[in-house]
């Protein structure tokens, strides 16, 4: 028998604790995950533990239904980078597909937890004196929502202004391929060339991706800049489409460096 804790709490009250409680319960995960990555010393594993620690930051200080969003598109965009895992580690492809699946399949539950609690008005219930005791008073969501989607915009605006400089890096990086291709040598610029561009495209994408999940999490709410936050999802998904391709490249040169047709660092 569980002990009696005293009167139930009205329904109202036990979702928001339940929403504040599986928002936390992931929210410590992803920052450990964050630490994993850091210390793993690749490029892409940084660039990715940023926007986790990021994401993990604004789920602390807004527990709302719309964080589910950000869980959403962060655990989608894991998905299709792990899936793409599959073609770089031989004897590996099984373990990378799993953890794909996985990825994907956690994106999937986190839609279906929006779905669950985003009926709540967290605001307006505490406004109105039905507030679970244990809970910090939560911010103004229509507030929150507005900044989320000028965040978006301005990060989504961001990547556009640096794209121009990714693309004179590509080309360069491209030139140099093609050089150490004819030549069958690969000097030490070639190789500051291909850091630099890795780290370019790999940051691009980190804020592209936390632009689109801040964008689609602010067209969740009614608020005056919901336009912003539709230009942010606008702009942030062309500019993952090109990005995804250049990323593409990368898996591409980098199977071709494993199988010995250029030199390795190209």
């Amino acid at each position: 028998m569980w002990p009696y804790l005293g009167p139930s709490l009205p329904p109202e009250q036990m979702h928001v604790l339940q929403l504040s409680e599986t928002v936390r319960s992931w929210t410590i995960p992803f920052v450990l995950i964050a630490g994993v990555s850091i210390f793993g010393g690749e490029t892409i594993d940084i660039a990715w533990a940023v926007i986790l620690i990021i994401v993990a930051t604004l789920a602390w200080k807004n527990r709302t239904p719309s964080i589910f969003i950000i869980y959403a598109v962060f655990m989608g965009w894991a998905a299709i980078v792990d899936s793409l895992s599959i073609f770089l580690e031989e004897g590996m492809e099984r373990l990378w597909v799993v953890i794909a699946l996985v990825q994907a399949i956690c994106a999937v539950i986190f839609v279906r937890k929006y779905k669950k609690y985003r009926h709540l008005q967290l605001y307006k219930q505490f406004q109105s004196g039905n507030w679970p005791k244990d809970l910090p008073p939560p911010n103004d969501e229509v507030e929150v929502m507005g900044r989320y989607a000028t965040l978006s915009r301005s990060l989504s605006t961001l990547v556009l202004i640096l794209l121009p400089l990714t693309c004179m890096v590509f080309f360069a990086y491209l030139l140099s391929v093609l050089e150490d291709a004819a030549t069958g040598q690969s000097v030490q610029y070639d190789n500051l060339i291909s850091s630099f561009f890795e780290i370019t495209v790999y940051s691009l994408i980190a804020l592209a991706v936390l632009s689109l999940g801040l964008g689609l999490a602010a067209m969740t709410s009614e608020h005056k800049k919901k336009s912003s936050a539709k230009a942010g999802v606008v702009m942030s998904s062309i500019e993952l489409g090109f990005l995804i391709l250049v990323f593409i490249l990368l898996v591409i040169d980098e199977l071709v460096t494993q199988a010995g047709v250029l030199p390795p660092g190209t």
